[in-house]
């Protein structure tokens, strides 16, 4: 086996067409003796008699993780173990729990990122019933668990099919694919890095054959290195086999309990005597450079400081949220799709990833987030491509939204926050400098770096990495005229509250939205026009707004409302209305190939889902981790997906091209 064949090569992605994002229903309960089981299988979740020691034996010891944290790996990053079979997270939480209890970690090891497999997860309340019920049998063993436990169960919910990043702290990612592990492992994210161990925890191979198939064992392979560990609780001949053929050789071991034997990799001379490679110095800063102070800019540079990166925010504007953050409230929406496709996957998975993002950070008491839901009627409907009420919920189910009879849509998770205040908060961190009135910096790719230029009375600064977050930057970039970018410009218009507007405490979006009060003013956002913000009519724009509220809302015409204020703000829109998220490979000197440029634009008006998920896909791949999102959809989403279509029709229609 080539242990790096996966930087190079990856699986294609599957692209069979889902009619639904709702995962099947585990058909699990609790039996008469407070023991989790699964009807489908017919088999429990965990050992009745032990389940902490048999899961600290059979994984945590028998893949050696405490010793082999403690030695320095071949190169810095994280150390990777892959779970098949999530079910309770019981071995993640006990891995977790090592991890931070072992202070002796060789510094070469940056975090610990722990991919969880699942294509039928469980209720929050099962999870729930499940721990109590190991607290009460267990005692202390679990009940040092249950920092953990809540910290786990506190983001366990909507689990829709997809790669939904649960926990982020200082030093642990938990990413759980809900899917089946094949097609999760095919569409694994291309160059991600191998994983270190495997857990294989599944049902037994007796009633659940699937999950240990040659075929499933080959993909394990693939995204591993003859380093990789695993480690099951089964001793089965077959496992064995097909294990070893798939080029993971594994062989028996003392069992747990009354289990005999296990099975856990063999102990492999070759690999405990190589030499290692020098680190870099952990100590070593490295720096980059963000050009844009909106929503955009800020999440990166907060993604980027919290792994350990110093950032300088450039803008040319005087504050932070000059482009389309700057109005005073700005909602957390879901774009919702008629077709359980890629694209639907992606505002999903961002839509719960930014809503769990802005629950930690006020829970932090960083930032203020209203949690006053959304009410969203049915022509606040896309016009060319309407939404099926009936399709919806075949897609998405009943979780995220609640339908009423008149197609009115209720959103449980939404609210709203203050763009440039959230943006402020963001910026706090001391890693993280800003610096405006930046009209027109240069950059240039150096050997070492990008040498950026801000200011001509101050000198050059050379960066290790440059992100481009926004739109109006992109314009030294060939990728500006690909993405064929729409400037549009919305206005928003501040009004003051009256006793019809002022009794809906919740977001209520149709034509327009209008915000709940804040300090006796209500927001109108926002009106759509295909021009510049030169270009745009702010009078006739606010009485759009005030028009179009009074007839979505049945207002009465006395009194009228009274404009205070208004916001204009232009947006970007790419061809296919998806964002611009990643890396773009902008032509530059040989030297220079390892210093490419990110890009994070194009948001829309779902700039408070999107920015966030976007910043730490960046981040991620800027610092070579995994990416919370499958190869499919990262390709949606990649900045030169443009350029690459045209290749593909000139390679299609090669008569063609040579006429034009």
């Amino acid at each position: 086996m080539n242990p790096w064949h996966l930087f190079t090569v990856m699986t294609p992605p599957d692209t069979h067409e889902r009619q639904s994002l709702k995962p099947e229903d585990p058909l699990a309960e609790c039996d008469s003796g407070q023991e989790l089981r699964s009807e489908r299988f017919g088999d429990i979740y965990a050992s009745t008699l032990d389940p902490i020691g048999e899961s600290e034996h059979v994984f945590l010891n028998g893949n050696q993780l405490q010793q082999r944290w403690r030695e320095a790996p071949e190169r810095a990053g994280h150390f990777y173990i892959g779970e098949l079979g999530f079910g309770t997270g019981l071995n993640f939480l006990l891995t977790w729990k090592l991890w931070t209890e072992t202070e002796d970690k060789n510094p070469g090891w940056r975090g610990l990122h722990y991919a969880g497999f699942e294509a039928f997860p469980l209720s929050a309340g099962l999870v729930e019933a499940t721990h109590k019920n190991w607290l009460r049998q267990t005692g202390p063993d679990f009940e040092a668990l249950q920092p953990y436990a809540k910290r786990l169960l506190n983001q366990w919910r909507c689990l829709l099919i997809g790669v939904h990043r649960l926990i982020h702290d200082k030093s642990v990612i938990l990413d759980l694919h809900v899917d089946d592990a094949n097609l999760a492992l095919r569409q694994r994210a291309k160059h991600s890095p191998p994983m270190n161990a495997w857990f294989l925890d599944g049902f037994s191979p007796r009633r659940n054959p699937e999950l240990w198939q040659p075929e499933l064992f080959s993909l394990l392979a693939e995204h591993s290195t003859p380093a990789t560990t695993v480690a099951t609780y089964t001793s089965a001949g077959h496992v064995r086999r097909n294990l070893s053929e798939a080029g993971l050789p594994v062989e028996k071991a003392r069992g747990w309990g009354q289990k005999r034997h296990m099975l856990v990799s063999k102990k492999r001379a070759d690999i405990q005597s190589s030499p290692q490679l020098p680190l870099k110095d952990p100590g070593e800063r490295r720096k980059a450079l963000v050009m844009g102070a909106g929503l955009a800019g800020c999440t990166v540079a907060h993604a980027l400081a919290g792994r350990g990166w110093q950032v300088t925010i450039i803008d040319p504007a005087a504050g932070f949220g000059a482009g389309g953050s700057g109005i005073p409230q700005l909602a957390l929406r879901l774009r919702l799709f008629n077709t359980a496709s890629a694209a639907a996957q992606i505002y999903l998975q961002a839509y719960l990833f930014t809503h769990r993002w802005l629950i930690r950070l006020a829970s932090e008491g960083k930032i203020d987030w209203h949690g006053t839901q959304i009410r969203q009627s049915p022509t606040a409907m896309n016009k060319r491509k309407p939404l099926n009420a009936e399709r919806l919920k075949q897609v998405y189910g009943t979780a995220l939204f609640q339908a009423a009879k008149d197609g009115t849509l209720r959103f449980p998770m939404g609210g709203w926050v203050d763009p440039v205040e959230l943006c402020q908060a963001l910026c706090s961190d001391p890693d993280i400098s800003i610096r405006f009135n930046t009209a027109e910096p240069t950059f240039k790719a150096e050997q070492r770096g990008w040498r950026v230029q801000t200011d001509k009375e101050r000198p050059s600064e050379l960066a290790d990495a440059l992100i481009i977050a926004s739109p109006q930057a992109l314009d030294k970039l060939s990728i500006l005229n690909a993405a064929k970018l729409e400037f549009t410009t919305g206005i928003s218009t501040a009004v003051s509250s009256s006793n019809e507007t002022d009794k809906h405490r919740h977001i209520v979006t149709g034509s327009r939205s209008l915000f709940p009060v804040r300090e006796n003013t209500q927001l109108i956002s926002a009106t759509y026009q295909r021009c510049r913000a030169a270009a745009s009519d702010t009078r006739a724009a606010n009485q759009e707004n005030l028009t179009a509220i009074a007839e979505m809302l049945q207002l009465s015409s006395i009194p009228p409302l009274r404009v205070l204020s208004h916001y204009q703000r232009e947006r970007a829109n790419t061809s296919d209305r998806m964002p611009l998220i990643g890396r773009h490979p902008e032509p530059a000197p040989e030297s220079a190939s390892n210093h490419p440029i990110f890009i994070s634009t194009a948001h829309g008006s779902t700039g408070l889902a999107t920015c966030p998920f976007a910043a730490e896909l960046i981040a991620a791949e800027i610092c070579g981790e995994t990416l919370p999102l499958t190869e499919e959809q990262r390709l949606l989403l990649d900045p030169n997906r443009f350029e690459r279509r045209v290749q593909k029709k000139a390679r299609a229609h090669p008569s063609e091209n040579r006429k034009s």
